[in-house]
């Protein structure tokens, strides 16, 4: 009996923040002072599950399994994650457009 079963299963999560906040004053005749600041956060999940069997010895789906068929079984397992948090910032000074 040629038959066969496959069976997959996949999650995935994933989220990215991202803020910046800019600041600039004058803090005297033509002397400014400007900043950056920012926060990044960025995540990843994952899982993949598959498997398949094939070539059952019954037609009735109700008897067919995966593990109970004669043919060759195939199994994946699969898990990724990634994950990123990161500060960053800048600080300038100027003097009436020159420096």
């Amino acid at each position: 009996a040629k038959n066969s079963l496959g069976i997959a299963q996949v999650r995935l999560a994933n989220w990215t923040v991202n803020n910046v906040l800019n600041y600039e004053k004058e803090i005297s005749d033509g002397h400014t002072i400007s900043a950056m600041a920012g926060f990044e956060a960025i995540k990843n999940n994952g899982r993949s599950i598959d498997a398949s069997d094939m070539d059952f010895p019954v037609q009735q789906e109700e008897l067919i399994f995966i593990g109970n068929g004669l043919g060759t079984k195939l199994t994946t397992q699969s898990e990724f994650t990634s994950s990123l948090a990161s500060f960053f910032g800048r600080l300038n000074y100027d003097y009436k457009g020159k420096y």
